[in-house]
């Protein structure tokens, strides 16, 4: 991992070899782990992540024109555009983009040409979030150098409106908020419904966040998004049915559960249950991580896993697999699936010491098993987003 002045010095070399100039400003977007909430945000319910240290970067200058150009240094794709006409790129990263600058419009807010090159830390497909990182990095590089005034909650209203009426992908504001909200040391437990938060200490010293990385990302994972959003959706019309007064499923009680669906198990039925028990979860973990009870935080782990796996069917059997090598070792509290879901990263509990060892288990089994090398990330929590 890249410090700070080498992100910095790495970013201006290219900028000035791309572009024959020196760049005005930079700008920083941390990734970000979720310790527990999945797929609550956009069910307004309860999420607790976290920024940590893998940065998205980006150098920025005007150019006197009407255009925008863009360099993905990492991936040695570019992309250039009329800023009066802002269309479809033909790279997913340029839509991220572009999808916020018309956002931006929307807010009449109308940029003069500018030229910019990017560079990422976070692994691509991960479950790290660094959609979210790139596009928060981009705004605020851009309120930067065109001294827009934005705040922080701009920023992560701007990024989930592109999401939904751009990229058509119906998340939630967990990936966004974390990235720009994020502090040293700090978790987040967020409201996603009255967007109230509170931090609470991430640093132990006996215990360590570590993410193993399976490197796979299984092709359905845009299209079971939405599948999720829509059986929610439909969850909620049948709660709305019979109890008109409840506004998101994260209102649900395991009651009016019953009601609605009295023993049926189609998959609006789970994917409710799965809700309402994910955020009485998100609480408890909540209260036992500052409580010190960490044999109570790892058991919720696992049981936010199953969830996922057997309600809100987001697992694949190579997740299955690196959770279940750590249910026979003691020294791991705890391991889930963590982020969207079909693939991408596990998020484990373990103790500091039998870090070597559990690296050693993990790799040697994993690719035993399916003959691929899991990439084994020991988790620092960092600041948030930030432009110089």
């Amino acid at each position: 991992m890249m410090v700070k002045g080498q992100k910095r010095s790495r970013l201006i070399n290219q900028f000035k070899s791309i572009f024959n100039c020196e760049a005005d400003c930079f700008s920083f977007a941390p990734g970000r782990i979720n310790l527990i909430g999945e797929h609550t945000d956009y069910n307004m319910g309860y999420v607790y992540p976290a920024a940590i240290d893998k940065y998205m970067g980006f150098a920025f200058k005007k150019n006197e024109s009407a255009n925008g150009h863009i360099h993905a240094l990492d991936l040695q794709q570019s992309i250039s555009f009329d800023l009066k006409e802002l269309i479809p790129s033909e790279y997913l990263w340029g839509n991220y983009l572009i999808g916020n600058l018309k956002e931006l419009q929307k807010k009449g807010i109308q940029l003069s040409g500018f030229d910019c090159v990017f560079s990422s830390e976070i692994p691509m497909g991960s479950g790290m979030s660094s959609s979210a990182a790139l596009e928060c990095a981009f705004l605020i590089g851009v309120d930067k150098l065109f001294d827009l005034g934005l705040k922080n909650w701009d920023i992560v209203h701007n990024s989930h409106a592109s999401n939904h009426n751009f990229l058509k992908i119906k998340s939630g504001i967990l990936d966004q908020f974390a990235s720009v909200f994020g502090k040293k040391d700090q978790a987040i437990l967020l409201n996603c419904k009255d967007r109230s938060y509170q931090y609470s200490n991430l640093v132990f010293e006996e215990l360590q966040f570590v993410l193993v990385n399976s490197n796979v990302k299984h092709s359905h994972i845009e299209s079971g998004y939405n599948d999720r959003t829509r059986e929610c959706a439909e969850a909620l019309a049948a709660i709305k049915a019979e109890f008109p007064q409840v506004e998101n499923l994260s209102e649900v009680s395991l009651e009016q559960h019953q009601i609605v669906w009295n023993k049926t198990d189609n998959s609006p039925a789970k994917r409710a249950r799965f809700i309402l028990e994910e955020n009485k979860r998100a609480i408890s973990f909540f209260n036992s991580l500052n409580q010190a009870d960490f044999q109570s935080c790892g058991q919720l782990l696992y049981e936010s896993h199953t969830g996922l796996k057997d309600l809100y069917e987001v697992s694949c059997p190579e997740i299955d697999f690196l959770v279940d090598l750590t249910k026979p070792l003691a020294e791991v509290l705890g391991s889930r699936i963590m982020g969207g879901g079909f693939g991408g990263c596990t998020l484990n509990l373990i103790q500091k010491d039998a870090l070597p060892k559990f690296k050693i288990m993990i790799k040697e089994n994993y690719q035993s098993a399916y003959g691929i090398d899991p990439e084994i990330y020991e988790v620092n929590v960092a600041e948030g987003a930030y432009a110089e």
